[in-house]
């Protein structure tokens, strides 16, 4: 598979549509999982938002989805998923994060949404995401980043 080839499979996960950056923080876990079901759906990738909603409250139940320095990475394995798709949001700051018992203040989240029958898509997506998260030149240029643009293309060409 060639660099461009890679570049358009990873923009079939993230597109700016699935960008959020210096939005109001919601103001729970429940609202954010809203906002996520509506950009999610509306820009096509969900079948029923229920569903994803519901798989994304059970996955919760398995562990903390709270990684600690502002980062929360919700995700879930779903029959409600049409398509694996992951979501950016940049808060303009911090909201209270709650997951499976730990809670603490969270302005970035990377929510990963995979159909139900892909496997182990979500597990690879969220590894690769995770040695994002430890970089700090890609932090750096992460929270300097002012368009969901650049923001895909920094992290389309790491998935």
């Amino acid at each position: 598979m060639s660099v461009n080839q890679a570049t358009m499979v990873h923009q079939e996960i993230l597109d700016p549509s699935l960008v959020r950056l210096n939005i109001d923080p919601p103001r729970d876990f429940s609202s954010l999982l809203d906002l996520l079901a509506e950009m999610l759906d509306d820009a096509g990738r969900l079948v029923d938002r229920a569903v994803y909603r519901s798989d994304i409250y059970a996955r919760e139940t398995e562990g903390s989805t709270y990684m600690g320095q502002g980062i929360g990475i919700p995700h879930a394995k779903s029959s409600g998923v049409r398509a694996a798709s992951v979501c950016v949001l940049r808060l303009a700051r911090p909201m209270t994060y709650q997951s499976h018992g730990e809670s603490g203040p969270v302005d970035k989240v990377f929510a990963i949404a995979v159909p139900a029958d892909a496997g182990t898509q979500h597990l690879r997506i969220l590894a690769k995401i995770a040695r994002m998260l430890v970089d700090e030149a890609f932090m750096a240029e992460f929270e300097a980043s002012e368009s969901a643009d650049h923001l895909v293309e920094l992290i389309a060409n790491r998935l």
